[in-house]
């Protein structure tokens, strides 16, 4: 088992990290003991040579080769026990990522920045409420444009969050004309930062050690500066990224019935799609997959026409209970049963969509390992506000509390909350 060294102390991702610690533990082959005491031990100055070389990544411009050196080393310490996995979970998004910063005409050395922000976890989910692969907080990912469906999480959503982070990362960079600079107000916020550096300025010849910003802010700097420096040495290297292509299926459909029938590994969907809410959907979507299934995806229109379940309506059921209860909105099951209003009749008959007479998975399968959080009221909170923030419903909620969804919450309230929608077994 890995020994898990001390957890970086940024908080976005400090759980993460010990997260990673555990799923480490997966990697195939046992862990000498040896090589742990050994990738804990100081890492030898790296040659001369590479001092002597002018950085050519922009990342990099203004900071003396003694510190690159120095954060080099201290990223190689925190970062060469957990990036096997860290490469592994990369492979499925990178190339999307890549082709997104080729596209904005951002540096590449900015594919480091998930490292630390989620160890290119896309379901990573702080307890702040930050989210996805560049760990949006709910409010900047509102003021960025990433939006929330119910089909689709944005935050989780590969493209959604790379443009998002990255216009900002640039925009970051214009208004402070410095990349180390742009990594701190990304941490602390732009304006907080502005008024430290009124107080005291700061440029690249200074050093990180003086920046005027927190030692946590510091740290998360030089952390991203430092795998920068090794991955452009090629000290750390990802594993190759899988090409993937996109493919918009009209709906209804779903993707887990989909891999099965295709024979597919049935997990791996969710893993180029951390973005999806839910497996079976009604609307269309795009989705991406290898490019070497395109031809698998694209021409197989009959996986797409799941059957139907029929369902009678009972006294005091609503299309809303009825569409929350299968986990589908009311619009579409209006759509999908030519409805014209939302009155219903005790004994009508909705159909569902199911397969053999059951419902299939609803639910992202890799969101039903989210974490149980005890979350407190703020002001201005509803259930449907607090789903929205951890991706999960407001049911969900109410049954965690043994609450009913027309309760009350105040200010100051401690609630259950799971991070992330379970899959529904019905």
């Amino acid at each position: 088992m890995l020994n898990v060294p001390k957890p970086i102390s940024h908080p976005r991702i400090s759980a993460a990290l010990l997260l990673l610690g555990l799923s480490a533990c997966a990697v195939k082959g046992p862990v000498q003991q040896g090589a742990v005491d050994t990738a804990l031990e100081p890492v030898p100055l790296i040659k001369q040579a590479h001092l002597l070389k002018a950085p050519t990544d922009p990342l990099l411009a203004g900071l003396s080769a003694s510190e690159l050196n120095q954060c080099a080393q201290r990223a190689k310490l925190k970062f060469s026990p957990y990036w096997p996995v860290v490469s592994e979970r990369s492979a499925y998004v990178r190339h999307r990522v890549l082709s997104i910063l080729h596209e904005l005409k951002a540096p590449d050395a900015l594919q480091v920045v998930p490292v630390v922000e989620s160890t290119y976890d896309p379901y990573a989910l702080s307890p702040s409420g930050a989210s996805g692969l560049w760990q949006l907080m709910p409010r900047t990912a509102k003021g960025l444009g990433v939006k929330w469906t119910v089909l689709i999480d944005g935050r989780r959503h590969v493209e959604t969050s790379t443009k998002a982070a990255v216009q900002y990362l640039k925009k970051l960079h214009d208004r402070f004309d410095s990349w180390p600079l742009a990594f701190a107000a990304y941490h602390m916020g732009p304006n907080a930062l502005g008024r430290k550096l009124a107080e005291q300025p700061w440029k690249a010849g200074d050093g990180l050690d003086t920046m005027p910003v927190p030692e946590i802010t510091k740290e998360y700097v030089r952390n991203i500066i430092g795998l920068a420096v090794l991955v452009d040495r090629g000290e750390l290297r990802f594993k190759p990224a899988i090409k993937t292509s996109p493919v918009k299926l009209s709906g209804p459909f779903d993707l887990v019935a989909m891999s099965r029938q295709l024979g597919k590994d049935q997990l791996e969907l969710f893993r180029f799609n951390p973005g999806l809410n839910l497996a079976r959907a009604h609307l269309p979507i795009t989705i991406h997959v290898p490019s070497s299934d395109i031809t698998s995806w694209s021409q197989q229109p009959r996986l797409r026409l799941p059957k139907y379940r029929l369902v009678a309506v009972k006294k005091g059921e609503s299309l809303w209970s009825i569409a929350h209860r299968y986990h589908v909105s009311v619009s579409s099951l209006k759509s999908t049963n030519a409805l014209r209003s939302n009155i219903l009749r005790i004994g009508q008959t909705i159909r569902i969509p199911s397969e053999d007479g059951s419902i299939l998975a609803v639910a992202n399968p890799l969101l039903s390992n989210g974490k149980r959080l005890r979350y407190s009221v703020r002001k201005g909170d509803s259930l449907w506000s607090i789903a929205k923030r951890f991706g999960t419903t407001p049911a969900a909620i109410a049954k965690a509390n043994n609450m009913s969804l027309h309760s009350p919450i105040f200010p100051g309230d401690k609630i259950w909350v799971h991070a992330h929608p379970k899959r529904n077994e019905s």
